[in-house]
């Protein structure tokens, strides 16, 4: 399966021979006299693809261009449910997998099936809430397509416009309507960034055997099924494709990226990354203002 044109060799996969002549296959990618590393590149959406002004830079939109036309797989990995990323990811030419609601949701963006979903029971999500009412007054239902509130004051406004996601205000309390939800994740915010990291570390030690809770940012943290994260979501994906573990490269900027470095061969922290992400990576790369994605795939990826 190779073919010589002039100097270079264009080959789908390189072949070696040990002392008892056997084949071995290893499976990189080649293209010209340069071998393709990394069959799939996984990224965290925003602060990591997107910059804080939530745009996809010229530069990082070519990055992605020339590494799909070389033949790798670009994979966003994001907390943003699936109707909030969507579109973006079409917008960038991907119509592979994608992986949105922290893992709960891996689906086709062809044709918008589903792949795998994780969703909380009727009585979980009851569980969930009761656990947090009165400690919150911004608690969020999210499912692929829809996110009720019981508020819709200025700190939902600016959670729902930065991903442009058609909220829903409950008529009354949301553990009365969460029936009427698919629900993917549990999202609780507020103002104070200290009051998170202290709501987190809560329900971690009330949930550890049965949810997984994780901070999303500053100013807020998100609950899902156990055993769903980014990593374990890459995870089926890479054994759909035959893709191993260090033929993955994974993106990142917050701690709730951690587990995609357990999957992936090569961890990438952003130069604007929490500190904690940055001592669990294999590299820090420029920051996203200056375009640290796209600089390191140029370098290190075609």
């Amino acid at each position: 399966m190779f073919k010589y044109a002039g100097t270079k060799l264009y080959i789908n996969c390189l072949l070696d021979f040990n002392i008892k002549n056997e084949i071995i296959v290893y499976k990189y990618f080649v293209l010209g006299d340069k071998i393709m590393k990394y069959k799939m590149i996984v990224s965290d959406y925003d602060n990591t693809l997107c910059n804080k002004e939530k745009v996809v830079t010229k530069r990082t939109k070519q990055a992605i261009k020339n590494y799909i036309n070389n033949g790798g797989r670009f994979v966003i990995c994001t907390t943003r449910p699936y109707i909030g990323i969507s579109k973006i990811a079409k917008d960038l030419g991907l119509y592979d997998e994608i992986i949105s609601s922290q893992g709960a949701s891996v689906r086709n963006l062809s044709d918008d099936s589903v792949i795998f979903q994780s969703l909380f029971s009727n009585e979980e999500v009851r569980e969930v809430l009761k656990f947090f009412d009165k400690k919150s007054s911004h608690i969020f239902l999210a499912s692929d397509d829809m996110m009720m509130a019981e508020n819709d004051d200025y700190f939902t406004k600016v959670c729902i416009s930065t991903i442009d996601y058609p909220l829903h205000k409950s008529k009354t309390k949301l553990i009365y309507e969460c029936d009427d939800v698919d629900v993917s994740q549990v999202i609780v915010g507020s103002y104070i960034p200290m009051k998170v990291s202290l709501l987190t570390r809560l329900a971690q030690s009330k949930f550890d055997n049965r949810f997984e809770v994780g901070l999303c940012d500053r100013h807020l943290l998100n609950v899902t099924k156990k055993g769903v994260s980014k990593g374990s979501a890459i995870g089926r994906i890479a054994e759909i494709h035959g893709i191993k573990k260090q033929e993955i490269i994974a993106f990142g900027d917050s701690l709730n990226d951690s587990s995609m470095f357990d999957y992936a061969g090569t961890g990438v922290a952003m130069g604007n990354s929490m500190r904690g992400l940055k001592e669990l990576a294999t590299v820090v790369c420029d920051d996203v203002e200056n375009d640290g994605l796209a600089k390191y795939i140029e370098q290190n990826c075609l």
